[in-house]
C-alpha cells in the first residue's frame, strides 16, 4: 500500500535504443555534468530530481529521484534506520 508519506527513491528507464538528446527538452537546465573523454556523460539536476546518461548515440538512461527539498522534508518526518541487535554488523 502506498501512503502519502511514502517517498519514491528512484525510477530508472533504459530505452531499448538511445534517444537523440535533441528530442529532450531538458537542456538548458541548471545541471551538473560528469563526462568521460569518450562522450559518455551523466547529467543531473538535484533541484528537479532528474538525471540522464548519454553516449554519442543519445540518451541511454533516464532517472527520477526526490528533489533536495522533497528529501529534506521526508527526512524531517522519518527516523533514520539503525542497525538492530540481531544484525550488529549491518
Amino acid at each position: 500500500t502506498v501512503r502519502p508519506e511514502d517517498l519514491v527513491l528512484n525510477i530508472s528507464v533504459f530505452p531499448r535504443e538511445p534517444i537523440p538528446l535533441k528530442d529532450f527538452n531538458l537542456l538548458p537546465m541548471r545541471a551538473n555534468t560528469n563526462c568521460l573523454g569518450n562522450s559518455n556523460c551523466m547529467i543531473w539536476n538535484d533541484e528537479e530530481g532528474i538525471s540522464f546518461a548519454t553516449t554519442k548515440n543519445g540518451v541511454t538512461q533516464l532517472n527520477y529521484y526526490p528533489t533536495e527539498n522533497e528529501f529534506k522534508t521526508w527526512m524531517r518526518q522519518h527516523k533514520i534506520c539503525r542497525p538492530s541487535e540481531q544484525f550488529p554488523n549491518f
